[in-house]
């Protein structure tokens, strides 16, 4: 399940959209980083299964029927191709759907007259700029920490550049290189740990300091020394505890 949606209120505006279907939008524009790729006719298509969508956003559906009418819905907007490849439900973004991810600079100060719909457009602070800043950051964070060119997008909550880098030198020790498939699913089992109340640098430095190379949410909830009670001496992070330790620092040109 997604914990967090984004959604660019000024294009679901323009293409009247309801927050529902502005939420599935979301959730079509990310599938390019983690949903199964299908070339069809020679163009790449990306496996959604309406079920999934229900368990990706419960929140906004929880009825494949309901979710097949959201998918036309989007197709007939000109904003999705929708195809089936035998069993497969397979999506793509179309140009015009691609311009959700496009930064839109605000226009002040304009005196012609418009309606109310246009004057918000035009004037308020823009939320998909606002957007667009907060992804740059987050990719400035991440070519930061990331020296073996893998994907990171994926993560809910970005690990810090101290904690990430113990994670690879970690498993560098244990011979398990750390490939895009397994960061795939190390990754799903993290941002699953964060509905639980742990952040991203508990949960890596959890594995580090048990010899795990990977995790699973329920390795987590079994681990008692992991449990977050309402004890005082629980307050402070283990991530943080194990930054205190300077024999977790490592130099970066070390790390694979």
């Amino acid at each position: 399940m997604r914990i967090t949606s984004f959604i660019n209120n000024s294009k679901c505006i323009e293409w009247d959209l309801t927050m529902q279907q502005g939420a599935l939008f979301d959730l079509l524009n990310q599938l390019h980083t983690w949903a199964e790729p299908v070339a069809i006719d020679g163009e790449i298509y990306y496996w959604a299964s309406k079920q999934m969508i229900c368990n990706e956003i419960p929140l906004a559906y929880n009825k494949v029927d309901t979710v097949y009418r959201a998918l036309k819905t989007l197709r007939e907007k000109g904003l999705i191709n929708y195809k089936k490849h035998g069993e497969k439900d397979c999506i793509s973004l179309t140009a015009k759907g691609k311009e959700w991810n496009l930064e839109i600079n605000p226009t002040l100060g304009n005196k012609s007259e418009q309606t109310r719909i246009e004057i918000r457009e035009t004037s308020e602070i823009n939320p998909t700029y606002k957007n667009t800043n907060i992804n740059n950051i987050k990719i400035s964070n991440i070519k930061k920490i990331n020296k073996n060119n893998l994907d990171l997008s994926g993560f809910e909550q970005q690990p810090s550049k101290q904690v990430w880098n113990d994670f690879v030198e970690h498993r560098k020790n244990k011979k398990a290189k750390l490939t895009q498939t397994a960061l795939n699913l190390l990754i799903k089992q993290i941002n699953a740990s964060l509905a639980l109340g742990y952040t991203t640098d508990d949960v890596l430095a959890e594995c580090m300091a048990r010899g795990w190379v990977s995790i699973k949410v329920e390795w987590l909830q079994n681990t008692e020394s992991f449990q977050r009670g309402n004890q005082t001496n629980s307050n402070k992070s283990l991530a943080s505890s194990m930054r205190d330790d300077t024999s977790w620092i490592h130099e970066m040109d070390n790390v694979l």
